[in-house]
């Protein structure tokens, strides 16, 4: 949902659920939109993204798409049915499992950071 701040900014709030994929689901589009918001680790995984053609990436889409609902069907208790899984046609990458694997590595590497940034700036402040 985008909002407008009382300072006249626009933000965008996401409400997702507890589910890890509605974390990592957008990476897609940022990688599509060319938005400098991945680290390092996804690389690769933008490198695929970018290789695809617009009707690939509709289908790719519908992919995710499926897997979101998956998740979210079983978060909430629902029969999910089985797991949506990845068109053979495109790189084992761009699958959801490796989705979630880039993520947590690049989570565990931002966690990392932190540590040494934070005394970082309290040295520099």
């Amino acid at each position: 949902m985008n909002v407008t701040l009382p300072d006249g900014t626009l933000a965008e709030v996401q409400f997702r659920g507890s589910n890890l994929f509605a974390e990592y689901e957008h990476i897609a589009y940022d990688s599509r939109q060319l938005k400098n918001t991945l680290g390092k680790t996804f690389d690769e995984y933008k490198k695929a993204i970018k290789s695809l053609s617009d009707d690939d990436y509709k289908e790719y889409n519908t992919y995710l798409r499926k897997c979101y609902n998956y998740y979210r069907n079983k978060e909430l208790g629902i029969i999910a049915g089985p797991k949506p899984i990845l068109p053979e046609k495109f790189s084992k990458i761009l699958s959801q499992e490796s989705m979630e694997n880039l993520y947590k590595l690049n989570h565990e590497k931002t966690q990392v950071a932190m540590q040494t940034f934070k005394p970082h700036l309290e040295l520099v402040a």
